[in-house]
């Protein structure tokens, strides 16, 4: 995408110039899938495509939005003082409730004009949600000189998620848009959001995203069935033993005593956290030591528990990932972010790349009908200010 549209963007919806231009990036997940809510550990990293903004303060309380991604919504009105979740609102319910955690604690001014435009793609699992919230809270942030600190505003986005747009999620989307850092991954303990930078070294090779052009929403799919099993689980774990959340129950506990979960699907579904935490452990011990090919295989063994454990992979993410762990030159490949539809990930050596994008694209159309979109990314910092 060339941020210079947004000028054009802007004046097409405004009438005016803006004062300030933004970007924020999408992420993917690396590994540590549904960890998150479950007080785990997950190493996800900011990418180079995201979000861009083009922001103007008013001299009234409303908020006016526009996306080029949402054409035919027009430009959608928000009252400051009076933001509700209203469907007529569309993508502008994730800009309404960003502004209403924010306005909790900080004092938002006046209102603002906002256009805004991506290059992730849509409903693709790469966080375009936790994309836009940071956009708006640098936005906010940077008009209005609130001095939000980083991990403040990962939490206020967290609180939009879980409050106002209702979804389950955990902290994972918005922590590692807003504390991303350029050609690092974020290591981060979703429990008491300890995080620490891991350099992403892939030397030879680099990171294809798949997307499997199937879209997915959180809302409507089995993602907030997947978090009220992990709660079950963990309450009746809680009858036997002091637990703040499911990891913390611990492999050997689990191991000795899961018959008294009584129900094998929350066997499995705990079973698949235990040892995801697991991996997303060891995937960091890997990376440390130059292990690429130990950390390939903790990718292909991630997908086989979201397969076979915690279901949330179906065909067209399993066809993606399988035709690509058969390909020559590929460390390792999984499903990435909330499941039922979205993207992959692989590992690939750079001069495989083209011949992995063409069989694993030719044989995933061959059993979905589906065509694959392919994305070689670039690691990103965190959300901010740009010169147009």
């Amino acid at each position: 995408m060339n941020p210079e549209n947004l000028k054009h963007i802007y004046r097409a919806a405004f009438g005016s110039d803006f004062e300030r231009a933004f970007f924020s990036p999408g992420r993917v997940n690396l590994i540590g899938e549904h960890i998150d809510y479950n007080g785990g550990n997950v190493l996800p990293c900011a990418l180079g495509i995201g979000t861009y903004g083009a922001a103007s303060r008013r001299d009234d309380r409303l908020v006016k939005l526009y996306s080029a991604d949402f054409p035919d919504d027009g430009v959608i009105s928000l009252d400051l003082d009076a933001l509700a979740n209203k469907p007529e609102n569309g993508w502008g319910n994730y800009v309404a409730g960003m502004l209403k955690s924010i306005r909790t604690n900080y004092d938002v001014k006046s209102g603002f004009n906002l256009a805004v435009e991506g290059d992730l793609p849509k409903a693709s699992g790469l966080s375009s949600s936790a994309s836009l919230e940071m956009l708006v809270g640098c936005a906010v942030n940077t008009l209005f000189g609130l001095d939000i600190p980083g991990v403040d505003m990962a939490l206020l986005g967290k609180k939009t998620e879980n409050e106002f747009v209702g979804v389950n999620s955990g902290i994972m989307d918005q922590f590692a848009v807003q504390m991303g850092k350029k050609d690092h991954a974020v290591y981060l303990n979703c429990n008491d959001l300890r995080y620490e930078y891991i350099p992403l070294e892939l030397g030879d090779c680099e990171l294809l995203i798949i997307n499997s052009n199937k879209p997915r929403a959180l809302t409507d799919s089995k993602y907030n069935e997947r978090f009220d099993e992990c709660m079950r689980a963990l309450g009746i774990i809680r009858g036997y033993i002091e637990a703040d959340n499911l990891v913390g129950v611990g492999i050997d506990w689990f191991e000795r005593n899961k018959g008294v979960l009584g129900d094998d699907v929350l066997i499995k579904r705990t079973s698949h956290v235990l040892y995801e935490n697991q991996r997303t452990v060891m995937s960091v011990r890997a990376l440390k030591g130059g292990d690429l090919k130990r950390f390939g295989e903790y990718l292909n063994e991630s997908h086989a528990s979201m397969r076979d454990l915690y279901e949330i992979t179906g065909p067209e993410l399993d066809s993606i990932a399988h035709a690509a762990q058969r390909q020559r030159g590929v460390l390792g490949a999984r499903m990435t972010g909330g499941g039922f539809g979205g993207c992959a990930i692989a590992i690939v050596a750079k001069d495989e790349a083209d011949d992995v994008i063409k069989n694993v694209g030719e044989a995933y159309t061959r059993e979905t009908g589906y065509t694959a979109g392919f994305y070689t990314v670039k690691i990103s910092g965190g959300p901010g200010a740009i010169n147009i």
